[in-house]
């Protein structure tokens, strides 16, 4: 086994020690959502709004030499293209923007119960048609304190601080994690609420449900419009609810597939004046894929050396 392998093994016992899970930290994956064209609501001329997204990541952990600790470094790439239909003109208008994010997190063991978890992530969020500026970056993070209640319930409360639903917002979250022979629940409130059964060959497979909100906010240029109104930012924000399922390709490849409802679907332009420009549309089908690298699972023998 190589430094590298034995280093990333002991981080997964550590992390897997820290928080309940090992699967929490992803080395890299890439994947792709798929949104079809649903219509606005209260919306006379017949409008729809389509959009697709695709990202991709990578994590560059490090355990320090007290192995209480870890450090992850992590690049993030992401692009969403949004599509609106207008039937009664026989248009389309398309608009892609971009984001680029550096993110750092910093997870501390005070002891065997308690851990405290923080995210700083500074981004780039843009159509990138005009020259850079302070209104392309935004900034998200989040803090946590988790306590491990027994060996199958860990438990936390913290803040997150986001701009992605339009503007800064910073509110208070909740964690609950649970797991017990095949079953695992992780709740992560208001953001996720995650329900994975393992099941199969060595439990290579995966199947639960999964309810989750999210959003994106772009500053944006009047260059991707084809309006007379100068726009300057974008934002979009919904909520998918429905299963998945995933499958361990390799020791450390994991491959998964969702599908379902999204709801609460919104869209907003917000012009050079200030003025916002809202529209909801009705719920529609999604569809997710992607693959992410773990960490390989930590064996027996590494357990007395990472928990020194």
């Amino acid at each position: 086994m190589t430094q590298s392998i034995k280093l990333l093994s002991s981080i997964s016992l550590v992390l897997l020690c820290l928080v309940s899970r090992a699967q929490d930290l992803k080395l890299a994956g890439i994947e792709y959502l798929s949104y079809p064209k649903v219509k606005f609501k209260d919306d006379a001329s017949g409008k729809q709004a389509a959009f697709n997204e695709a990202g991709a990541f990578i994590s560059f952990p490090k355990l320090l030499q007290d192995k209480k600790t870890i450090l992850v470094n992590g690049i993030q790439y992401g692009m969403v293209q949004t599509s609106i239909y207008n039937d009664a003109l026989s248009s389309k208008n398309e608009m892609t923007f971009h984001k680029v994010s550096y993110s750092f997190t910093y997870i501390r063991r005070f002891n065997e119960k308690w851990t405290f978890i923080g995210r700083l992530s500074p981004t780039l969020a843009s159509d990138f048609e005009d020259k850079l500026s302070w209104h392309d970056f935004i900034l998200q993070g989040n803090v946590m304190i988790t306590k491990k209640f027994n060996e199958n319930v860990v438990g936390g409360a913290g803040l997150i601080y986001t701009m992605r639903f339009g503007k800064p917002l910073l509110f208070p979250s909740i964690q609950y994690q649970y797991k017990k022979d095949s079953h695992a629940l992780n709740i992560y409130l208001p953001i996720f609420v995650n329900y994975t059964y393992q099941t199969g060959s060595e439990n290579k497979v995966g199947l639960g449900f999964r309810a989750a909100v999210n959003g994106a906010n772009f500053n944006a240029s009047s260059k991707s419009f084809s309006s007379d109104t100068e726009m300057d930012r974008f934002n979009y924000a919904r909520a998918n609810i429905g299963p998945f399922v995933n499958y361990q390709l390799t020791k450390t490849l994991l491959i998964e597939a969702s599908g379902g409802l999204s709801t609460m679907r919104m869209y907003q332009f917000e012009d050079v004046a200030g003025s916002k420009h809202k529209y909801d549309s009705e719920s529609g089908g999604f569809f997710n894929i992607g693959i992410v690298l773990l960490p390989p699972r930590p064996k027996k023998q590494l357990a007395p050396e990472a928990q020194e």
